[in-house]
This record gives C-alpha cells, sequence and structure tokens, in this order.
C-alpha cells in the first residue's frame, strides 16, 4: 500500500471518529516512518475550546478504531491535542478567521530569496489559493501549494 493510500484512509478513519465525538478535526500529521516508529498527531477543536478530557477521550476512542481498522503498518504513538494559541494551519479556508493576526511562514521554494515569513495576516484568498502578509508596510503574496508550514504567532 503507498504512503498516499495510507494517509488517506487514516484521514477518512481519523476526521469519521472525531466529527461522531462532537469535535472539529483541526489537522493531523504523522511524523517519522510510516513503517513503524512514527508519530500520529491529531489536533481537534470545538467552539467552546478543547480541554485534557476532551484529547483523552478522542485518543481512546481513536485508539480502539485504529487497531481494530489497522491502516498503519507497524508501530507508532497516538498523540491527540488541541491546535493551541500558536496553531498551525493545515487548509487555507483555517486562516479567515486570523486576518489581521501574526503569522509565521515556511515557503516550500525560496520565493523572493527567503524561505522563512513573519507578517501580519493580510488575506487568504480561496479562489486563487494565495497567501497575502504585510512585513514593514510590504505585502507579499504566497500561493497556498507553496507553503510547507504557516503557523499563528501568538507569543512573540
Amino acid at each position: 500500500m503507498e504512503f498516499e493510500d495510507i494517509k488517506e484512509k487514516i484521514t477518512k478513519i481519523v476526521t469519521d471518529a472525531v466529527l461522531t465525538l462532537g469535535y472539529d478535526l483541526w489537522g493531523m500529521e504523522f511524523l517519522g516512518s510510516i513503517r513503524g516508529g512514527g508519530i500520529l498527531r491529531v489536533y481537534i477543536d470545538s467552539p467552546s475550546g478543547i480541554s485534557i478530557s476532551d484529547c483523552s477521550q478522542v485518543s481512546k476512542h481513536l485508539d480502539v478504531i485504529l487497531d481494530l481498522e489497522d491502516p498503519i503498518p507497524g508501530s507508532y504513538t497516538l498523540e491527540v491535542s488541541s491546535p493551541g494559541l500558536d496553531r498551525r494551519f493545515f487548509e487555507i479556508q483555517q486562516l479567515k478567521d486570523y486576518i489581521g493576526k501574526m503569522v509565521s511562514v515556511k515557503s516550500k521554494v525560496p520565493i523572493e530569496s527567503r524561505k522563512k515569513w513573519k507578517g501580519i495576516l493580510k488575506a487568504a484568498d480561496l479562489t486563487n489559493k494565495v497567501v497575502v502578509i504585510e512585513i514593514e508596510g510590504e505585502e507579499f503574496s504566497i500561493p497556498w501549494e507553496d507553503i510547507e508550514k504557516i503557523k499563528l504567532v501568538y507569543f512573540e
């Protein structure tokens, strides 16, 4: 089974399980090797926030379902967390509520000779899939597909 097939299957299982419990799936990431020893990190959210007991409930539920479905070959560690104050954004749509806030961006490729950016989020163009940030009065447009990681800067 290819990595993309595994990722798709995990995403469906996790999304269904999280929604069934009444939470929103903010995002997920798999760190390390898919063949064993990796970490499956799941971020959950809700309008009323996330507590440690919420994470524990989702973790126990996911443990059972992932053991039954067994989509990941080898051993791995499951971590369930809230996105936190310095949340990472997984989808461009998630940015709409954070216009005017400070973000840090790491691009996959150099844009204007740099890969790291920190500035005010000015726009998230869902149609053209472009993120606009302002740094020292100058605006920069970064295509969503060129963004490796973007997160909220809560503490400076």
